[in-house]
Parts: structure tokens; C-alpha cells; sequence
């Protein structure tokens, strides 16, 4: 799935691969079933720096940049690690409209405490930066369990920043199994913060499959949390070097089909494909389908390509930790 977010989703190992270059090309079909190059996404990184840059195609054929991320290491020691990514982007002209500069910083307090501090600054009307948003994580590790505390702040009406969210996440890994469960706090009208959602997550691993179950809530108008919805993914790793990747989306009713009994629980919308396969030396093609339920049967039907993104280059990173996140996923 990394491959259909462009410029975006490996970014955060760039700096840890060596001497690198990737290509990827994300093709889509138009109604005749043609083959059509709607992306093309071009990364180098090499001696802790990376730079990618992504391109779309305009209506009269010409390529204009849409996106560019340079990202660099300032420090990286012992005691913790500092990054800086500077992000544009660009309109249909291939003119920038916005700017951004993220500084990630990372620390390790010891005793199996680390803190990630992520700062944010925009662009404003004059092209000057600002401090728009910082986030900090706090992370306590002990016997199997970590624990999370993450504050974020963004810019107010007075000049300064202010906390709007508050986010609590637990980790337990045991024989082989991962499981998170997170709570997000925002600020509500009053200035205190309540409970908005709720995520758990469980990761387990028999042999070459991994599967997922994301399940969400969010809360309800009563105050209490509500189901919203749930995520499964399976993924197998086959001995060619590719992956298949299956994601069954469930929500609480299905596109085009009215609920007529919501008590029953969330229901399948969805189930996407993903089937990755190695390619020349170090390349992959990756090709995305949707199966959607029909509206009388509530089947599955035939699966239908949405798109096919194409790496050239070495596209697979080794396995090393990630650096931090720009900032934390909202949900």
C-alpha cells in the first residue's frame, strides 16, 4: 500500500538506506480501460538525506511538480536523533502555494523512556514561516508494555500555541501478538478535553501471514462510544519475494444501501487487493483492486483495477527501525 501513497510513506528510512534512487509511476485506467500515467514520483537519498519529488500529468500532457520533500538528518547521536523535512506544494501551473518545515526530534531518556517532539512551520501570505503546530510524544517501556502520551498544539487567535488534543495509547506485545489501544482527547466547547475516539489494534503473525484488525470508535451524541467501524488486513508473503495484501473495510452501512438494522453491527464496504510483485533488479509492481457488495445480493462481486504503480531502482528498504512520524495520524 506504500506505494499508492507517493513520496510520502518512505520517506522515513530514506536516510538509512545508503546511496539510493527509486522511480515510481502509478498508472490508472480511463473508461475506455486504457493504461494512463497519472503520477510519477522520483526519490535519491544517500549520506542521510533524502529528496523526492512528485509529478502529475496536466490535461494538454505536460508534467508539473505537485509535491517535493527534502528531508536531512542535522544529528543523530547516542542521546537522540534531530531531522528536518521541508515540504511543497505545488498547483496545476507547477507554482508552489504552500510551504512547510518540520524539525523531528528525537531522545532517548533512559530506562526505557524516549521522547519524539515534532514542531510545524507554515508558510504565511508574505512567505514567511511560523510555528503552526507541535506535537509531543512521551514514551515509557517496561516488561512487555509501553505506554504513550502524546500532547498536541496548534497555533490560536492570540499568536501562541494551545493544546486541542491529548491522545493515550498502550502497547502489550505477548507470544508473537501486538496489541494497541488508543483514546484521543480533543478540547470541546467549554475548554476541557473529552473523549472523541477510540482505536484498537491487534497485530499477530502465524508463519508468512500477518493480519491486522483495526477496529474504531467514535463517540456518539449520547457522550458514550459508538462502533464506526473495522479494518482487517491480511497479508501473505510469497516465496517469489512479492505479497498479497487483502483488506476487508467494514462500516456501519454500505455505499448505496440503506441500513435497516444498525444494531447489527458493522458490514462489509469494501475489500481491497493489493498484489505485489518483484520486478528487474530490485524493482516491484504493485497492482490495487476493489471488490465491492452488490446492492440487492450483498455479494462480493469480480474484483475491478483501479491502478498499478511501477518501482524502478532499489525499491526495497532493509529492515531498520523508522524514523519518527511528521506528526501523529489523525483517524
Amino acid at each position: 500500500m506504500c506505494a499508492r501513497v507517493l513520496g510520502l510513506c518512505f520517506l522515513a528510512v530514506g536516510a538509512a538506506w545508503g546511496q539510493s534512487s527509486q522511480s515510481f509511476g502509478t498508472y490508472t485506467y480511463d473508461v475506455n480501460g486504457r493504461r494512463v500515467l497519472s503520477s510519477h514520483s522520483g526519490m535519491t537519498a544517500g549520506a542521510g538525506a533524502s529528496a523526492n519529488v512528485r509529478t502529475t500529468q496536466t490535461l494538454n500532457g505536460r508534467r508539473v511538480p505537485a509535491e517535493s520533500v527534502d528531508e536531512k538528518v542535522v544529528s543523530d547521536g547516542p542521546g537522540g536523533k534531530v531531522v528536518e523535512r521541508f515540504v511543497k506544494v505545488y498547483d496545476e501551473d507547477g507554482r508552489v502555494v504552500s510551504s512547510e518545515k518540520q524539525v523531528i526530534t528525537e531522545r532517548n531518556l533512559g530506562e526505557g523512556r524516549s521522547e519524539v517532539s515534532t514542531a510545524v512551520y507554515r508558510s504565511d501570505l508574505n512567505g514567511r514561516m511560523t510555528l503552526a503546530e507541535r506535537a509531543r510524544t512521551e514514551s515509557t517501556a517496561a516488561g512487555g508494555r509501553t505506554a504513550l502520551q502524546t500532547v498536541v498544539e496548534r497555533a490560536s487567535l492570540n499568536g501562541g500555541l494551545e493544546a486541542v488534543e491529548r491522545r493515550q495509547s498502550t502497547q502489550r506485545i505477548s507470544n508473537g501478538r501486538t496489541d494497541t489501544d488508543t483514546t484521543i482527547y480533543r478540547k470541546d466547547s467549554n475548554g476541557g478535553f473529552q473523549a472523541a475516539a477510540r482505536e484498537v489494534l491487534s497485530v499477530a503473525k502465524s508463519g508468512a501471514t500477518t493480519t491486522e484488525n483495526v477496529t474504531q470508535y467514535n463517540t456518539a451524541a449520547t457522550g458514550q462510544m459508538e462502533l464506526t467501524g473495522q479494518r482487517v488486513v491480511t497479508t501473505t508473503e510469497r516465496p517469489d519475494g512479492g505479497q498479497t495484501q487483502v483488506v476487508d473495510v467494514y462500516g456501519m452501512a454500505a455505499p448505496g444501501r440503506a441500513m435497516p438494522n444498525y444494531a447489527s453491527g458493522p458490514q462489509l464496504r469494501e475489500q481491497q487487493i493489493i498484489d505485489k510483485r518483484p520486478a528487474g533488479a530490485g524493482g516491484f509492481v504493485e497492482s490495487y483492486s476493489i471488490r465491492r457488495p452488490g446492492l440487492e445480493s450483498g455479494a462480493l462481486g469480480a474484483p475491478v483495477k483501479i491502478s498499478e504503480t511501477v518501482c524502478t531502482g532499489n525499491c526495497t528498504a532493509p529492515k531498520a527501525a523508522p524514523a519518527a512520524e511528521a506528526k501523529p495520524a489523525q483517524p
